[in-house]
């Protein structure tokens, strides 16, 4: 499912229901999402410039969109003076073998995701995959 191909949408599947949750419950200290929107909005921008400097072009409003997307939790999480704690880098630990474990039952792995398949590019693209 091209939904969970991309780590991003992992965290971002995280970040969502559980940032209300967390503020409001008070959970933090004992599930921080801290790396993980950490991973997310840098992770992004770092996808972006890589395949912006290998040629590929991408259709305006899907980065905005994208951007929006991928650094919104980040720039909440600085609004919010969210902070790590002792549980950060295992919530960040535990996701990762998640989505490597993930990606092995498929029989691919991360440099195939992000570097050598076809990247999505525009927003009408998204849409057609998504169905797919």
């Amino acid at each position: 499912m091209l939904v969970f191909r991309f780590l991003s949408n992992w965290i971002l599947l995280l970040v969502i229901p559980l940032y209300g949750l967390l503020r409001a419950v008070c959970l933090q200290s004992h599930f921080n999402i801290y790396y993980p929107v950490l991973v997310l909005g840098y992770g992004y921008l770092g996808y972006l410039v890589y395949h912006l400097l290998h040629g590929v072009s991408f259709e305006g409003s899907f980065v905005i969109l994208s951007l929006v997307a991928h650094l919104g939790p980040l720039y909440l999480m600085h609004l919010s003076k969210y902070r790590p704690n002792a549980s950060s880098v295992p919530v960040i630990v535990v996701l990762l073998c998640l989505y490597l474990g993930y990606l092995a039952t498929l029989r691919t792995g991360v440099t195939d995701v992000y570097l050598k398949e076809k990247q999505i590019t525009s927003l009408r693209e998204l849409q057609r995959r998504l169905r797919a």
